[in-house]
């Protein structure tokens, strides 16, 4: 019995996780939806959800109302289960990576939707200063403050799902500052997924016979397949 709760326990409790870590080892401009998934983790350790732990307590130790002891303490196992990976998260994730974190949180302002959602003004552009880019002076935070009405009027009736790659190239000569500062965004990967990809469609294409290639035609060759683009 002891099996089948820890089993239900992980089941359950590893699934945001899963899903989160996926998302983030994908491809394009991931930087502007880490600090969401990563908050969707945080929730669920406050207030989890855990049907499949649920069941399984059920059917050892009753349905009946109110709980029995054996229900109870079935659950209480579970959750035990879990708790190591929660406390991991917490004291790593959302404290020695606090920094780390805050710059994701940063880059939602970035979103049009979301800037209007969040009430993005000058105070809060202020959270950007954590950016090294920022702290060296390659991007003005005076300009990003003077730019800011014209991003928010640009804002304006922006859906969730526009392409925010797209609405950026649009509007590069109206807000230079901001252009520059999504630019640099989309430098940051969450994860080494892309990278990894990117190693295993360098080994697959080119072999030993292939050593003396020129690095331009390798990086050309590469860029082209990983974006899927035909010549």
């Amino acid at each position: 019995s002891k099996l089948k709760v820890e089993l239900a326990a992980l089941v359950d409790g590893a699934q945001p996780f899963l899903k989160a870590c996926y998302t983030l080892e994908g491809d394009g401009p991931l930087a502007f939806s880490v600090y969401d998934e990563i908050k969707q983790c945080e929730n669920f350790i406050v207030s989890p959800h855990l049907p499949n732990l649920l069941a399984v307590c059920g059917d050892l130790g009753g349905n009946n109302m109110p709980r029995t002891q054996e229900y109870l303490r079935l659950y209480q196992l579970g959750e035990d289960c879990l708790r190591p990976g929660f406390d991991y998260f917490t004291s790593t994730i959302m404290g020695k990576l606090r920094s780390q974190l805050d710059l994701f949180k940063a880059a939602r302002y970035l979103v049009p939707c979301r800037a209007v959602e969040l009430g993005l003004n000058a105070t809060l552009l202020e959270e950007f200063r954590i950016l090294k880019v920022v702290q060296r002076g390659k991007v003005s935070m005076n300009s990003l403050v003077q730019e800011l009405p014209q991003y928010l009027a640009a804002c304006d009736g922006i859906s969730l799902s526009a392409d925010v790659i797209h609405f950026w190239k649009e509007r590069a000569t109206l807000l230079p500052t901001f252009y520059s500062l999504f630019s640099w965004y989309c430098l940051i990967q969450p994860s080494s997924g892309a990278v990894e990809r990117v190693f295993s469609l360098l080994n697959n294409m080119f072999n030993d016979q292939q050593a003396n290639s020129l690095q331009d035609y390798v990086e050309a060759a590469v860029m082209l397949r990983y974006n899927n683009v035909s010549v």
